[in-house]
């Protein structure tokens, strides 16, 4: 699926492993702007290849999910007690979890990668016993790696307190914590000493809770309408998990052991699901619920062996209709990669997308139109959620308080003249606004750019109802006045 047109989420990190790599004044080794973005910075090289940055991103964080599919097949297999069990069921999940209504078509957030160092954590976990306080000490540092990948992930790593206390002793709790304290704060002290201090860290997550606050008005709608399609897409794995809650319970009544083995893995199932209650949730926070409904299914598995001898045609049907209700999925994944990754090869240029793809993206027709109209070395400030545009675009912006109108308008308190002013003195060559912000400021924002005379109306896309992301339209102001100095501020190493 790396082939599909851009969207939205992986545009925003894409922008920021951007800005990781020109690394803006004052020039520490990592760049003292926005949250911690451990990710982003691990993939920033990216950007010193001429090449679709956007795709190899995909294909990197394609990679990296797989490593964690390995590692989902080691806790299948072993909770089922059963490599080709294992195996059918971590297939299940990553069919599921892949659908792009999760995911995309990749790099559409760090999940991939937190989850690589959390399932390693309970694989290893799952073979430690009570006295080994070393393999304890590593399940909290690997927890740790998540947390930093993917800072809601905390909610794994509080709840493995309560797991290995149970699961093994104070002594091992002990370790746990040691080793997640260790790591974490390793890494954390290690990217502030790069960053040069930690005041703008600290700043960035306030910032990241105000601009939460500006589109909460859609939380209520987004509740139902991200449940509803999360149930939908996951039917398959949501059927199997309700039939082996029936055989755990089942075969607690054999043996207790199972109804505590359950306990912890509706823990991990549930424990994501904090993170949409405060915030907006999308179908891609409920499908975190996943990793834990693997092991649950799996353990489901081996307690039907502890209380059947013979297979029922209840639980084989069951098992059929999940199978079958992949099937659309696939089909899903083969007609993506015939309509897009297939005509990868094909010449990519000025933008590296193929113009049979160019022509079916919003997204990308902006991006080019900015590419190609710019006087050389493109700066551009957005507005909504379309920071994706500037690195499609081959552009930067010409401050890194500027990129974002939309944020910037927010931080100034609203404050029209404040905005006006900032971009009078560091104007990007092109403005792009689109009427799909969520923020809401698309009419203010026009009435401040077309306040300022040296801007004209260069072009508009308009919406269309075909077109990838067709409803995201654009208005593009060009700076028509000569000068823009300001823009020598980042470093020129994108070309």
């Amino acid at each position: 699926m790396i082939g599909a047109p851009p969207a939205t989420d992986e545009g925003i990190y894409a922008f920021n492993s951007l800005m990781i790599y020109l690394n803006p004044p004052p020039g520490n080794l990592l760049p003292e702007l926005g949250t911690l973005s451990l990710y982003q910075a691990l993939m920033a090289w990216v950007f010193s290849c001429d090449i679709n940055h956007l795709v190899l991103l995909r294909a990197l964080d394609a990679l990296v999910a797989s490593i964690a599919g390995f590692m989902l097949y080691q806790v299948t297999s072993h909770e089922s007690n059963s490599k080709l069990v294992g195996a059918v069921i971590a297939i299940i999940f990553l069919i599921t979890l892949n659908d792009p209504v999760f995911i995309q078509y990749g790099f559409k957030n760090s999940i991939a990668a937190a989850s690589l160092p959390l399932l390693a954590a309970i694989a290893i976990g799952q073979r430690a016993n009570d006295i080994e306080t070393t393999v304890w000490f590593a399940a909290g540092a690997l927890v740790a790696i998540s947390v930093l990948l993917r800072e809601p992930f905390a909610v794994f790593a509080i709840a493995g307190v309560l797991v290995v206390y149970v699961r093994a002793s104070f002594r091992a709790v002990c370790a746990y914590l040691l080793g997640g304290v260790l790591m974490g704060g390793l890494i954390l002290l290690l990217m502030i000493l790069m960053r040069g201090g930690y005041q703008n860290l600290i700043q960035s997550y306030a910032d990241l809770a105000l601009t939460f606050q500006q589109i909460a008005y859609q939380r209520h709608a987004l509740l139902q309408s991200s449940v509803a399609a999360f149930a939908k897409n996951a039917l398959s794995v949501l059927m199997l998990s309700v039939v082996s809650i029936y055989w755990v319970l089942l075969a607690g009544t054999i043996k207790p052991v199972y109804v505590y083995r359950m306990g912890f893995w509706l823990l991990l199932a549930t424990a994501p699901l904090l993170e949409p209650l405060l915030k907006n949730g999308y179908p891609y926070h409920y499908a975190s619920t996943m990793f834990g409904l693997a092991g649950l299914v799996s353990l489901g598995w081996r307690a039907y062996l502890e209380t059947k001898t013979e297979y029922s045609r209840a639980t084989i049907f069951i098992l059929f209709l999940a199978v079958l209700f992949l099937t659309p999925k696939i089909t899903k994944f083969n007609g993506v990669y015939t309509q897009y990754t297939a005509q990868l090869g094909s010449k990519n240029a000025p933008i590296n997308w193929p113009q049979s793809i160019v022509q079916q993206s919003n997204y990308l027709l902006i991006a080019e139109y900015i590419h190609t109209h710019s006087q050389g070395n493109p700066t551009v400030a957005i507005n909504g959620s379309m920071l994706g545009v500037i690195p499609l675009a081959k552009a930067k912006p010409s401050s890194p308080e500027l990129a974002h109108l939309s944020y910037r308008y927010i931080y100034s308190n609203r404050d029209k003249k404040s905005l006006r002013a900032e971009i009078k003195a560091c104007p990007p060559e092109f403005i792009m606004l689109t009427n799909s912000s969520p923020f809401q400021d698309t009419k203010v924002l026009n009435s401040i750019v077309k306040s300022i005379p040296e801007y004209r109306l260069s072009t508009y896309i308009p919406p269309s109802k075909t077109r990838h992301y067709g409803s995201f339209d654009a208005a593009i102001y060009q700076w028509a006045a000569g000068s823009r100095d300001c823009h020598r501020n980042l470093k020129e190493r994108s070309k």
